[in-house]
């Protein structure tokens, strides 16, 4: 081993500069934050793509779904192109004139005497 090179177990330090310096913590990390394993990252990934798939498939059923018209029964259409005439007013009066209410008194005669007789 070449006595000028630092070894992992010992950290370098200056000739002569006197009592080594307190190690300095990784400035990257947060003091109370945990290092997150290797491996977890890649089930995050997954979990993400796992859920975008999800929403995008549902709303890929929703655009499907709403695009789609509920069956409906053809349209009758006539094939007599005149239109229909409409009646005038004037017939309504003529067909109250056409009831005949003869004696509304001689359709009441059995009905009162059913209820004489109660």
């Amino acid at each position: 081993m070449d006595s000028n090179k630092p070894t992992a177990s010992t950290p370098p330090t200056a000739v002569g500069s006197g009592p080594a310096a307190p190690p300095v913590p990784n400035a990257t990390q947060p003091a109370g934050a945990t290092p997150t394993p290797v491996g977890g990252g890649s089930k995050k990934i997954f979990l993400i793509v796992g859920v975008v798939v999800l929403i995008l498939l549902a709303v890929g059923v929703y655009m499907y779904m709403s695009g789609q018209k509920p069956a409906k029964a053809p349209a009758v259409q006539s094939t007599n192109n005149q239109p229909v005439p409409i009646q005038p007013k004037d017939t309504t009066q003529e067909d109250l004139n056409a009831i005949d209410v003869a004696s509304p008194d001689s359709d009441f005669v059995s009905i009162d005497s059913d209820l004489q007789s109660l």
